[in-house]
């Protein structure tokens, strides 16, 4: 095994492991401002723009917002795994999606056109996961609610310019469901070798 599949599956391990993690930008627990939002981001290989959730999420009820894409951890890409983390901020709600991708996001297992649902625990060698972190609570950072998902639906479609969008539904182990998505393209040899663009406000 080379050295850096062993590097990404143990950041993959680390992110799926610590639940609502704090991103080197964003506050701390206790109350300390938040940033303002970066709407859209770049980080290495992969672009992100346009998320949206809505739905439920622990305490969080009924909540609908654009979602800022925070550094850090937000966004990651290699050809075995992929990380975005979405936040939606609201009066008296946050919400955050940390979605994680093992397999290369710009491999027919997430070819335009496709639809499928994983279920946490449930997986075969060589085949790709998709498992999400949902954090929420009234306020950035401030989270009373932090979970994994008992199974997440996705599916993919192609944009113009090079860019490509997933929509997802999470369901919660309490019962809860959030859906979202976003816009995405992973300029490198293994995905989209169009020009990036100024990413545009989501």
């Amino acid at each position: 095994m080379s050295r850096t599949l062993i590097t990404t599956l143990a950041l993959a391990a680390t992110l799926a492991g610590v639940g609502c993690f704090r991103a080197p930008s964003a506050p701390w627990i206790d109350g300390d401002p938040a940033p303002s939002p970066d709407y859209g981001y770049s980080e290495g290989t992969l672009t992100v723009m346009n998320g949206q959730q809505s739905g439920d999420m622990g305490e969080i009820r009924g909540f609908s917002g654009s979602a800022s894409d925070l550094s850090g951890y937000g966004n990651t890409y290699s050809s075995t795994y992929a990380n975005v983390r979405l936040d939606s901020v609201g009066s008296g709600w946050w919400a955050m999606s940390s979605i994680h991708i093992s397999g290369d996001l710009a491999g027919p297992a997430f070819a335009p056109g496709t639809h499928r649902t994983y279920t946490t625990g449930v997986w075969s060698d060589g085949e790709p996961t998709v498992s999400v972190t949902g954090c929420s609570g009234p306020d950035y950072g401030n989270y009373t609610f932090d979970s994994s998902e008992g199974d997440v639906e996705i599916g993919v479609q192609a944009l113009p310019n090079g860019m490509r969008r997933m929509d997802y539904i999470v369901h919660f182990y309490d019962g809860t469901t959030t859906r979202g998505s976003f816009d995405y393209r992973i300029d490198a040899t293994t995905g989209s070798t169009a020009p990036t663009p100024t990413p545009s406000g989501i």
